[in-house]
């Protein structure tokens, strides 16, 4: 080997160590100092989670630590974290299956958790189908802020988006990938009461602010879930008593709602073309100071099969509802007054009972018995343009409704 081959090698190394790799070979790689960027292959196989890397100030132990499936330390511990592509990252890039046969649970949840981190806006679902264990429940069923047990838990603005040609399903399973329906965690009710209680976990779980800090400064200013299917694989059984009963699971139980939303305050919620299909509890749920919840938008929404309701914006939310239905389960919606809400082309169906109104700002039980307003707002209004109630067993309008409906 000549004198003039060592130094030729030397360069065809450093350039070598800047290729593309797999995010898993990151570990093993001696990139240069000069190099900041790299681009992978993908992140455990190629072609799957393919992702820029960069090396910058906000590379750091910490940041490695809490995000280990998107930051990574090479052989000449340099630490690189992945670039979001245009405030966007795909769960494929923390190292999801997403074949609908494996737990993707710990990748996408992971994936929120490393959106939040960098203000990214989206969360990408590239596949058909993913399934998510719920994790386990160590925390009584009753603590309402401990995040342990819940498949997903949002705390920023962000949207979750389908990116698949058909509308992307989250499947969502029982611990170990169980039967949700017949398969569920035993756990204590509360701190002070030790008795079994069941424990399902529901799909996504707001984490919002405790405290409200005011307009426009809430931590989740908005929540969007565009071209999802929630699948839950629970029955309605027509089990109505709640708690569920820990013998049998059945009944109407109340640690399952598709989305959770509990005495905390957050912006906009915004489904689009999404469903919410098979919960034993609420499906799209929402409760605490009449404030907590801005704004509420349905557009092509599906929510159905539940022993609970299945809308129940329990707060005076402003909502905006269009081409969606709400049914099969005891309750189709569970309101409280509303200031302004509006239903266009919508469907409430096949339960047992449901009631809408708007009304008085002074409390939800004395807004649903008396047709009073606030004399310094504009009237409260509930709008229904073109909708239809079928299939009811008993159907309350209370004060301030107006519009056209089919039964």
């Amino acid at each position: 080997m000549s004198a003039l081959t060592l130094p030729a090698l030397g360069l065809a190394n450093r350039a070598a160590q800047a290729l593309p790799a797999l995010f898993t070979d990151f570990a093993s790689r001696t990139p240069p100092a000069e190099v900041v960027q790299i681009d992978t292959t993908g992140h455990t196989i190629p072609g799957k989670g393919a992702a820029r890397y960069i090396c910058d100030t906000l590379c750091n132990d910490a940041l490695l630590a809490a995000h280990p499936r998107f930051v990574t330390r090479t052989a000449n511990n340099r630490i690189f974290r992945l670039l979001p592509d245009r405030s966007s990252l795909a769960v494929e890039q923390g190292g999801a299956a997403g074949d609908g046969s494996v737990n993707d649970q710990p990748a996408i949840q992971a994936a929120i958790d490393y959106a939040h981190a960098n203000d990214a806006a989206e969360v990408r679902f590239e596949a058909p189908a993913y399934r998510l264990d719920c994790p386990p429940r160590l925390s009584p069923a009753e603590d309402k802020r401990a995040e342990d047990g819940h498949p997903l838990v949002v705390r920023r603005s962000i949207a979750l988006r389908g990116h698949a040609a058909r509308r992307t399903v989250l499947d969502f399973r029982a611990l170990d990938g169980d039967d949700p329906e017949s398969e569920y965690q035993l756990v204590a009710t509360s701190g002070s009461d030790p008795a079994l209680a069941v424990w399902r976990g529901g799909a996504l779980f707001l984490q919002g602010d405790i405290a409200n800090p005011g307009a426009g400064q809430r931590s989740i200013g908005r929540l969007e879930i565009d071209r999802l299917v929630l699948k839950g694989n629970r029955q309605h059984t027509g089990a109505y008593e709640w708690p569920a009963d820990a013998q049998t699971g059945d009944g109407w139980d109340i640690t399952d709602k598709a989305l959770w939303v509990q005495d905390c305050f957050v912006g906009e919620i915004i489904c689009r073309d999404t469903d919410m299909v098979g919960w034993k509890g609420e499906i799209f749920f929402t409760a605490g100071e009449a404030d907590a919840v801005e704004r509420i938008e349905l557009h092509n929404c599906r929510f159905a099969t539940s022993n609970g309701s299945a809308l129940n914006p329990g707060v005076d939310a402003e909502i905006l509802a269009v081409d969606s239905s709400v049914g099969d389960c005891f309750q189709a919606q569970e309101d409280v007054a509303k200031s302004r809400a509006v239903y266009r082309n919508c469907t409430w169906h096949d339960c047992d009972a449901m009631g809408l109104g708007s009304g008085s700002t002074n409390g939800v039980l004395y807004a649903q018995a008396y047709p009073t307003r606030d004399e310094t707002a504009a009237p409260p209004m509930t709008l229904l343009e073109n909708c239809e109630f079928r299939d009811i067993r008993s159907l309350r309008f209370a004060s301030w409704v107006r519009g056209s409906i089919r039964t």
